[in-house]
């Protein structure tokens, strides 16, 4: 070869290398007496490898990188025949998936494990058991799980076998359902539909009816209650339970109440106010005539007519939930008049002079004659006057009087003017 080319012989029975030929340049080699073997010969580094086998069927690889500092190793390798002949002829062993590789929920397969498997690995490392003597694995994974299971057998020459398979989780699904609506008014009520291959108990049982053949539910509870229900359907592929729990909430119905003040007045104060009494209601609704005139908690209304008038109130809760009441009241005439003249002669007509009155009460009515003396006085609306003082009769001429009374709305008027007395 050329320069930096070398030939080399290494003696494995004594470790030694021989320097045989070619160029013997270059540090940090040694390269002895060329021909001559010795361990402190050292092969300059080259470039490449190679790779051959002796009479023993020993292998060997010799690998050379060149340049300054350049090195080279010489390997060799020396088969286990008896390892090679297992694998050659064919001694490997199968692992067999579970015996059911698609379960319901809750449920467990089974897989087999073969006689004298060791180093036994389950990936992933959840969802299973393995049995004490390490001849089973219980698969119960709670959702679908892709699974590897590895493991070895034979000694001095182990050899591994490997399956991967999937098991599968039927989900059971949500059987029943929540009723559409859970508030409610008093006395109000919500069905529960039930499908007919399922079979469903409840409690408490307190307020819950149900149809012959369970297929609907009525909840009728009188205060706030949470149900729980425990369904079974049988007919699917995977025996389904399930449970739910459903709270109820009843409002309490409020009462509607309110009143008129005053419940009685006139035309002079025609005005009356409506004083709302209602119980567990934040809504109202004043209606006369069929016409909402009113949402104000209280409210009033002015007539400009006599009559009986009639109000409704509609007081409702927060859920909606309402509760009506009517409650009337009246607009009367007013009167008060007292006859201008009147002749007390025992004839038995226009003897006794009386004031006329409607809807008033009367508190006092006085007569004066015209030197401003006091000769008749009465607290009592149904007396008059005969035309006497002190069991005398007055003299012709003329009278004054003051009347004072109240109006039904309790307000305070006087009626005052001149009579005249004749015989």
């Amino acid at each position: 070869g050329g320069p930096m080319n070398s030939l080399w012989q290494f003696n494995p029975n004594t470790s030694q290398w021989t320097w045989v030929m070619g160029d013997s340049t270059g540090t940090p080699y040694s390269y002895g007496v060329q021909g001559v073997p010795s361990p402190s010969n050292y092969p300059k580094g080259g470039v490449g490898h190679c790779l051959w086998s002796d009479n023993n069927n020993n292998l060997w690889l010799f690998c050379s990188q060149g340049g300054f500092g350049g090195a080279a190793d010489l390997w060799r390798f020396v088969p286990d025949y008896t390892c090679v002949n297992n694998a050659v002829s064919g001694s490997f062993f199968t692992f067999n998936p579970p015996s059911d590789t698609t379960i319901c929920a809750g449920d467990t397969t089974v897989m087999m494990i073969p006689d004298s498997v060791s180093n036994l690995i389950v990936f992933p490392n959840s969802g299973f058991t393995v049995s004490a003597d390490s001849s089973k694995i219980y698969f119960h994974p709670l959702t679908t799980t892709n699974y590897t299971v590895s493991g070895t057998k034979g000694d001095p020459c182990p050899y591994t076998g490997t399956i991967n398979f999937t098991i599968t989780i039927l989900s059971n699904g949500t059987i029943i359902h929540n009723p559409i609506d859970t508030l409610l008014c008093e006395n109000e009520s919500v069905t529960l539909a039930i499908n007919s291959n399922h079979s469903v108990i409840w409690s408490p049982t307190d307020f819950v009816t149900s149809n012959t053949d369970t297929t609907l539910l009525t909840f009728t509870p009188n205060s706030t209650t949470t149900y729980t229900l425990i369904t079974t359907d049988n007919s699917a592929i995977c025996p389904t339970l399930d449970t739910i729990e459903i709270t109820l909430v009843v409002y309490k119905l409020p009462k509607a109440n309110f009143i008129a003040d005053p419940d009685i007045t006139t035309l002079d104060a025609p005005t009356v106010n409506y004083i709302n009494k209602s119980t567990d209601a934040i809504g109202y609704h004043w209606i006369f005539n069929n016409i909402e005139f009113s949402t104000d908690l209280n409210t009033s209304k002015t007539f400009i007519d006599t009559g009986n008038y009639c109000i409704t109130l509609v007081a409702c809760n927060a859920l909606d939930c309402c509760d009506t009441v009517l409650n009337c009241n009246s607009v009367l005439d007013e009167i008060a008049i007292l006859p201008n003249v009147f002749s007390p002669n025992g004839d038995g007509n226009n003897d006794i002079i009386r004031l006329i009155s409607k809807n008033i009460f009367m508190t006092s009515f006085n007569i004066f004659d015209r030197w401003g003396k006091n000769v008749y006085t009465s607290y009592d609306i149904k007396k008059g006057w005969n035309g006497k003082f002190k069991g005398v009769d007055c003299e012709l001429g003329t009278y004054y009087y003051i009347i004072n009374y109240q109006t039904l709305s309790g307000k305070s008027k006087t009626l005052k003017g001149d009579i005249l007395l004749l015989r």
